[in-house]
């Protein structure tokens, strides 16, 4: 497990260019999406003690065919506080899973697929199984 790095004055690290985080219901756990320029990530964390639990690289910012900003990003957590779920543009893209602490990219929906159907798969996604 990974230690969450505190940005201090003299850190070198580069600032993520978006950066968006929502814990659940209880507040013990956060997810939080980051694109630091080169990269999108979905982490899932831990908020006592603070970790990073896991992570889904969600895309290379090459290959974005637009480019990315902050309100194209929402993050979704199940009212139960188990399943986090990552949607861009209302895609829903990628999922967390916290018993198991295991995240996964979701099956892509067709280019036409309607409001209807990505709420569904959002849905889907934060049903525990």
């Amino acid at each position: 497990m990974q230690k969450v790095r505190s940005q201090g004055k003299r850190s070198q690290a580069r600032k993520p260019t978006i950066w968006v985080a929502r814990a659940n219901g209880d507040r013990s756990f956060g997810a939080i999406f980051e694109d630091d320029g080169k990269t999108g990530y979905f982490y899932l964390c831990s908020l006592n003690p603070k970790e990073i639990l896991n992570h889904v690289e969600i895309y290379q910012t090459a290959d974005l065919p637009v480019p990315m900003r902050e309100e194209h990003i929402q993050i979704y957590w199940a009212e139960h506080g188990q399943r986090a779920v990552l949607c861009i543009r209302s895609w829903p893209l990628a999922v967390f899973d916290i018993p198991s602490r295991n995240g996964w990219l979701l099956p892509e929906l067709p280019e036409d697929a309607s409001d209807k159907v990505r709420e569904a798969a959002l849905l889907e996604a934060l049903a525990v199984e």
